[in-house]
């Protein structure tokens, strides 16, 4: 066989705001294309076979939008993503506030925690935007991935940081943790 699991990678990326170049080194792009090439070891594969995975388990990679005053334009990173392998790429990205499972009506989930209650505020007031939030991609097809930060809120002293889960179906999964701060 010529693959073994759906692969993805950061072909390129896109801003106004910054050199091209500070912003592989800042967003971490050439340690995540490492981390997406590797094969799936044990965990990996343990952890895709599980309904709802403990976030905790899921390797993070920091995402830093750069800081600007209140009511600047929003800073938007597209990257360039290309399925590299030999077999479609699904891919989806969820909020921490999503679950890939449908909880029926009568379960209780409990009362959300201080911090839960923060990254709701900050996903509600739609600070970061992700699109688009899944895709199908065949051998060698690419897509470009829009990353927004909005800077219209200073709440939270300005700082705003959310774990954007980022997942290969049967593949590799990691945590965007994305943090933006409004001046």
């Amino acid at each position: 066989g010529s693959a073994s699991f759906p692969t993805l990678i950061v072909e390129d990326l896109y801003t106004k705001l910054q050199p091209v170049g500070e912003l592989w080194e800042q967003l971490n792009l050439y340690e995540i294309n490492q981390f997406l090439k590797a094969p799936l070891n044990r965990d990996e594969l343990n952890l895709n076979q599980q309904s709802s995975p403990n976030i905790d388990e899921i390797r993070k990679f920091t995402f830093n939008f750069m800081p600007k005053p209140k009511d600047s334009l929003s800073q938007e990173i597209i990257l360039l993503l290309c399925n590299p392998g030999f077999l479609t790429c699904n891919f989806n990205v969820r909020y921490p506030n999503e679950s890939e499972i449908e909880i029926e009506q009568w379960a209780d989930e409990g009362e959300p925690s201080a911090e839960e209650l923060r990254q709701n505020t900050i996903i509600d007031s739609k600070l970061f935007q992700i699109e688009p939030r899944s895709c199908k991609l065949g051998p060698g097809e690419k897509i470009a991935l829009k990353l927004i930060y909005s800077y219209n809120s200073l709440e939270y002293n300005g700082i705003h940081d959310i774990p954007i889960i980022f997942r290969v179906d049967k593949g590799k999964q990691f945590i965007f943790q994305v943090t933006g701060k409004t001046l």
